[in-house]
């Protein structure tokens, strides 16, 4: 019983009693049935979003007898799921618009012009994945700082594919991504909330198929995020809303609703597309008709005025679940949306995958304005069908509903109007305030002091004091807010003292608001404490060392103790030209190619804010001679056709060097391919893909 949530005043609180009741409700009614598994030595994954076990071996005689317990209600096939493919998938990476006109369409730049951007909520897809160093995601990517790439608690692939690294050898998560948050900070204004976070979970393959497991493993993921590992789920690293541009190829069935639902009682909303199976009636899909999701069709946004046209592959409701009511719930632009794929490219692409983004980027808008809001999943879609613009004379009467004020089930209540929808997020939450520091990080030496700067801002004419408190502060430090009451607007300083106490590390803190007012509203941020008591160790190197090394290696090293930065020197024995490079990370690669069949010295000397440590010992390596062919296999081996090109090189006799994308993104950059006079780069039958850097 989850009821207990919606009273709860916030978010993450909610978050953290649908985790803790979710988790402890499986531990206790599935111990018998896992050690029966365990006995029996079956594989298994139980699952705790929802009350599932994944049984992956056995036989007959294992389902008859989990079939026979007291403890078991249900066993189903574990159903297999293919990605319905967008419409139409056109090259388009020459037409920047600046903002692109879906978004202009429904008046999302007039609500960045009132200041609300979607900055502090975080915007997640369950999809085929992400470029994450796209131009227009890499600074939205919540695993990404600026300098360096984190991606524990940002990305999971329950399909297997990418365990370690967001990649989208698809690319259609990546586009619904662009248009949740795009932004490449020039003309590319791809992005419904430029200012919001996004995750990421890869629930399909990059064939676009997925199955219950992959799928339940995904809302579980969203609840609470864990590290690559798989352990220390976190539900506080959760996202405000999920995208998900996916269906249930059996038509209406209810297996996902378990999860959806306890993902909506966690303040976690939940948007579907519809699916591009229209304009029949009950065309629509599981779970684009479960009732706590938000269902999104897609209209044609030429013209430029609300609300479109509804779009012929649209698909409509009814739905046999629930057959009293209407899907789907709005409508957004989804034809020829023009967003972020794979390669650093823009493709335009249409279908109701193309549309959903629109509203859960929205979703985004109106609590980045109206904080109260956040996790109010019911307030806040009645916010969005109360805003929307009526198609009127669209759809007739055929598949059932009310045509004139809405609902139906051809365009639900309507297409989103942002700027509406954010202002009676406004109105709705009433008088409140927002919490903001900065920097987002401080890199200090013991005893040394570690100081923020905190912006309250007032909404509404919100006119009650707040008091400010701190948690995650290393040990044994002092904490004081001067002042530590706050009237909106206003600021205080955060100082964390006695650091000289405290052990060395790196700490995530939360500063948290509380309102004096009869609700005692409640607003946090996290800034980042990144304390050191001594100068740091010497790293060690580990590669490129020895001879024929590659033109453009890339340098790496073991982190060095209480490493901040790190100084990296290479230098030409034989010109003693010199090149140097600062970063976080512990490897690095130069943009130009190395001088061939020559030997260089290197090494990394380590800093952080107490001083430097010592030089590495020197490593020294030769490189190897120009090759003069460069064969790049990029056919995703759908067929494998590099023996075509590799035989005819063989029986000329001539030298070349293979790299293999091996169905990824991962390809060689231009620096790179400086190293070879001639370059050989082919694909075979890649669907929707594209060739090149």
């Amino acid at each position: 019983d989850l009821s207990a949530a919606a009273s709860l005043p916030t978010k993450e609180a909610k978050g953290q009693f649908v985790f803790d009741a979710l988790r402890s409700t499986a531990e206790r009614t599935q111990k018998d049935l896992r050690q029966y598994l365990d006995d029996q030595g079956v594989t298994y994954t139980p699952f705790y979003i929802a009350n599932k076990i994944y049984v992956a071996s056995g036989d007959l005689n294992t389902v008859l007898s989990i079939a026979a317990r007291p403890d078991v209600s249900k066993i189903t096939a574990n159903q297999q799921f293919q990605l319905q493919p967008p419409e139409e998938m056109q090259p388009a990476a020459d037409n920047a618009l600046a903002i692109e006109p879906n978004l202009t369409f429904v008046h999302a730049d007039d609500v960045w012009a009132l200041g609300y951007d979607g900055e502090g909520t975080v915007l997640a897809g369950n999809d085929t994945g992400l470029a994450w160093n796209h131009p227009a995601i890499i600074n939205h990517y919540r695993g990404w700082d600026g300098v360096t790439a984190n991606h524990n608690y940002n990305w999971w692939d329950a399909t297997g594919t990418y365990p370690m690294v967001p990649a989208d050898g698809y690319g259609h998560g990546t586009h619904t991504a662009g248009t949740m948050v795009g932004d490449d900070g020039g003309s590319n204004q791809i992005g419904m909330a430029p200012g919001a976070k996004t995750i990421h979970c890869k629930n399909m393959t990059d064939g676009g198929s997925g199955d219950d497991a992959s799928f339940t493993t995904c809302f579980q993921w969203d609840l609470a995020p864990w590290d690559l590992s798989g352990n220390n789920p976190n539900p506080a690293m959760a996202p405000d809303a999920v995208t998900n541009s996916w269906g249930y190829w059996g038509g209406n069935n209810p297996v996902f609703e378990d999860e959806i639902a306890a993902l909506q009682a966690a303040g976690i909303a939940v948007e579907v597309s519809a699916g591009n199976e229209g304009t029949g009636c009950a065309s629509l899909r599981s779970p684009g008709d479960y009732l706590q999701v938000i269902t999104t069709g897609s209209v044609q946004h030429t013209g430029g005025v609300l609300p479109g046209t509804i779009t012929g592959f649209s698909s409509r409701g009814p739905s046999d679940l629930y057959p009293n009511d209407y899907f789907p719930d709005v409508m957004a632009p989804g034809e020829a949306i023009r967003s972020s794929v794979p390669g650093g490219i823009y493709e335009a692409w249409s279908g109701t995958s193309m549309a959903g983004p629109h509203v859960t980027g929205l979703i985004g808008l109106m609590w980045s304005a109206s904080p109260a809001l956040r996790g109010d999943i019911a307030e806040t879609y009645d916010a969005i069908y109360d805003t929307a613009i009526r198609l009127v004379g669209q759809g007739g009467s055929n598949c059932g509903g009310n045509y004139v004020d809405g609902p139906n089930n051809d365009w639900g209540f309507g297409t989103i109007d942002s700027l509406a929808a954010v202002e009676e997020a406004i109105l709705r939450g009433g008088p409140n305030f927002t919490i903001t520091a900065a920097p987002a990080a401080r890199n200090i030496c013991a005893p040394s002091n570690a100081q923020y700067a905190i912006d309250l801002a007032q909404i509404l004419g919100y006119n009650y004091p707040v008091n400010l408190s701190l948690t995650g502060n290393p040990p044994g430090t002092a904490v004081n807010f001067t002042p530590p009451a706050v009237l909106p607007p206003g600021n205080s300083t955060l100082t964390v003292g006695n650091t000289g106490s405290a052990p060395a590390g790196n700490y995530e803190m939360t500063i948290t608001g509380t309102g004096t007012d009869p609700e005692a509203k409640t607003h946090s941020t996290m800034v980042a404490l990144n304390l050191y008591n001594s100068a740091p160790g010497t790293p060690t190197l580990i590669y490129p060392i020895g001879v024929d090394q590659p033109l453009v290696p890339a340098f790496q090293w073991n982190a060095a103790s209480q490493g901040a930065m790190y100084l990296l020197v290479v230098k030409n024995l034989s010109s003693g030209a010199l090149q140097y490079a600062v970063t976080q990370d512990t490897s690095y690669t130069f943009g130009a190619p190395l001088d061939p069949l020559t030997i260089y010295a290197w090494s990394v000397r380590t800093y952080n804010p107490c001083g430097a440590g010592s030089f590495a010992q020197f490593g020294f390596f030769r490189t190897q001679d120009i090759p003069p062919i460069l064969v790049v296999d990029d056919d995703d081996n759908a067929p494998d056709v590099r023996s075509t090109y590799t035989a005819v090189l063989d029986g000329l006799g001539l030298g070349y060097d293979v790299w293999d994308t091996a169905n990824s993104d991962n390809e060689p950059d231009a620096a790179y391919l400086q190293q070879y006079e001639v370059v050989i780069w082919f694909t075979g039958d890649e669907f929707g893909g594209s060739a090149g850097p």
